[in-house]
């Protein structure tokens, strides 16, 4: 689930904790928030987190587009956990490229065409790079 409060007096908001068994979490913190930090392994923080109620991720226009143009597309897409909608969602946002959100756009598609959630469609991609 997401969560937001305050790492020392940084405020953080809809950061994906990670379930490890038993009740355990971790809250992974990417290089340019440690930095923002100034925190090294091993550093001490202050924590204080609460449940994100309102995180939202918005899905963008132009996978909306893509998904319509193809008959039960979006309806498949819409089915997925909505953490997997976030993953889709958020790895297609995160390309720096035009033509890597391109690509981005396309596997998704493919993707929803073989009804294949975010991890089936990173992985079947890794294979097929490796080959």
């Amino acid at each position: 689930f997401r969560v937001k409060g305050r790492i020392d007096n940084l405020e953080i908001g809809g950061m994906a904790t990670v379930p490890m068994g038993e009740g355990d979490f971790i809250l992974a913190l990417k290089a340019d928030l440690r930095k923002k930090l100034k925190k090294e392994a091993g550093d001490k923080i202050e924590l204080w987190l609460e449940e994100d109620k309102d995180f939202k991720i918005e899905m963008p226009e132009d996978l909306e587009v893509c998904l319509t143009e193809e008959n039960g597309l979006l309806a498949l897409f819409l089915q997925q956990p909505k953490s997997h909608q976030n993953y889709f969602i958020k790895w297609i946002n995160e390309a720096k490229t035009e033509a890597t959100r391109t690509k981005r756009l396309t596997m998704t598609v493919i993707a929803m065409e073989k009804k294949q959630d975010f991890g089936a469609m990173i992985r079947e991609s890794h294979a097929k790079n490796k080959s």
